[in-house]
């Protein structure tokens, strides 16, 4: 799967699983080609997973997933990751801080 289809569906993806999304596509699929064994519309599972995981990363900071936690933590715009060390990583909001203060 290549181009504009590729990026419809990773618009897709990101909100669904690929078990689901193949299984919603060979629900589509026209009875009379499933019975003729013309499955060439419906993508291998794992190509479906290539995609979702391609769809998923697109946010990431770096491939990395400890330097993509280090990268976050130093943006001044993610207030999420607020410590990273070895062998923790704190994670939380201000507004989770500020609800734990006032209990």
């Amino acid at each position: 799967m290549k181009g504009f289809q590729r990026d419809l569906n990773k618009e897709a993806l990101k909100k669904t699983k690929a078990f689901s999304f193949r299984s919603d596509n060979v629900d589509m699929a026209s009875p009379t080609q499933l019975n003729c064994g013309n499955l060439q519309n419906i993508k291998l599972y794992d190509t479906i997973r290539k995609i979702r995981s391609e769809a998923l990363t697109t946010d990431d900071y770096d491939k990395d997933d400890f330097h993509d936690i280090v990268l976050m933590c130093n943006d001044k715009e993610n207030d999420f990751v607020q410590h990273v060390g070895i062998p923790s990583v704190h994670c939380y909001s201000k507004e989770q801080l500020d609800i734990l203060r006032k209990h």
